[in-house]
C-alpha cells in the first residue's frame, strides 16, 4: 500500500459519515427526518468545523446549533489561527471554543441568537458529549434526531464516545465536516482553513488510531475504558501499519 493509500484509507475511516450528503433526502432515508432538531459542533482548533455546521443551518438541515467546548490544548491554536485570517477579525476571541465558534456563526453568517446554543465548559469528547445532552434538556430542545460534527481525525471518536450516552429511539447521525485526501505528491487536495502543515495531519491520524485500539495503551475498555469496543477494520489496520513503518517519527507519546 503506497503512503498517500493508507493515509487517505485512515483518513476516511475516521472521518466517519453515515449518510453521503447532509441532504434532506440523504437524512429521511437514513432516519425517516428530513431536518435533524439540532446539528452538534464540538470544538477543536479548526474554524472550518464551525463554518461547515453553519453553512449546514443556513441550508435547512436542521433547526438550532449546539458548539460545545471549554478551554483546552487546542484553543489558543485556534485563536492564534483566527488572528491570522482577516475574515475573522470582528470576532471575540477571548472565550472558550464554543464561545470562538457561536462568534463565527454570529458575526460571519448571522445566524439567529436563538438557535445557538453554547456549552462551553468540557473539557474532552466525552464531557462534550454529556454536557451537550445536558444543556438540551435543561432547555427543553428537542433532540430526537442530533448531527454531530468535529475534527475529521476527532469524528469518531467523538461519535462512538456520544453515542452510548443518547437515549434509545434517539438518532445520532455522524458527519464529518470534510475529509482530508492526499493526492500522489503527498499533499492534501482540499484547501481547509487551518488544517496546518501535513506532519501535524500525520500525528493526529497516528494519535486517534492509537487512541481508538482497544489495548493497553488505549482508549478501549481494555485501556483507558474512555470509550466502548472498537472494531478496526482490516484494511485499515493494514493503512495504519504502513504510516507507523514510514511516518513513526511523528507520532505523539
Amino acid at each position: 500500500m503506497k503512503l498517500e493509500d493508507a493515509i487517505n484509507t485512515i483518513s476516511r475511516f475516521l472521518a466517519l459519515r453515515q449518510i453521503e450528503e447532509l441532504t434532506p433526502e440523504s437524512l429521511e432515508v437514513h432516519c425517516g427526518a428530513g431536518q435533524a432538531d439540532v446539528l452538534l459542533a464540538f470544538g477543536n482548533d479548526l474554524p472550518e468545523v464551525a463554518e461547515a455546521a453553519c453553512r449546514a443551518y443556513l441550508s435547512g438541515i436542521c433547526k438550532k446549533i449546539l458548539f460545545a467546548g471549554g478551554v483546552g490544548h487546542s484553543t489558543q491554536i485556534l485563536k492564534d489561527k483566527m488572528k491570522a485570517m482577516p475574515e475573522y477579525r470582528t470576532c471575540d476571541l477571548s472565550g472558550a471554543e464554543a464561545d470562538i465558534y457561536a462568534e463565527i456563526a454570529r458575526k460571519k453568517f448571522d445566524i439567529p441568537e436563538q438557535d445557538i446554543l453554547v456549552e462551553n465548559a468540557s473539557r474532552n469528547c466525552s464531557e462534550n458529549g454529556r454536557n451537550a445532552l445536558r444543556i438540551l434538556r435543561e432547555n427543553g430542545i428537542p433532540h430526537r434526531v442530533m448531527i454531530l460534527m468535529q475534527d475529521p481525525t476527532m469524528q469518531y471518536r467523538s461519535y462512538v464516545s456520544m453515542a452510548d450516552l443518547v437515549t434509545k429511539g434517539d438518532v445520532l447521525i455522524s458527519y464529518a465536516p470534510f475529509v482530508p485526501r492526499m493526492d500522489a505528491g503527498l499533499e492534501f487536495t482540499a484547501q481547509i482553513k487551518g488544517l496546518g502543515p501535513r506532519e501535524r495531519v500525520y500525528s493526529l491520524l497516528l494519535g486517534e488510531m492509537r487512541r481508538l485500539r482497544d489495548d493497553e495503551n488505549g482508549y478501549g475498555p481494555k485501556g483507558c475504558g474512555f470509550i466502548p469496543h472498537v472494531d478496526i477494520p482490516v484494511d485499515v489496520a493494514a493503512a495504519d501499519e504502513v504510516l507507523h513503518n514510514e511516518l513513526e517519527c511523528y507520532a505523539v507519546r
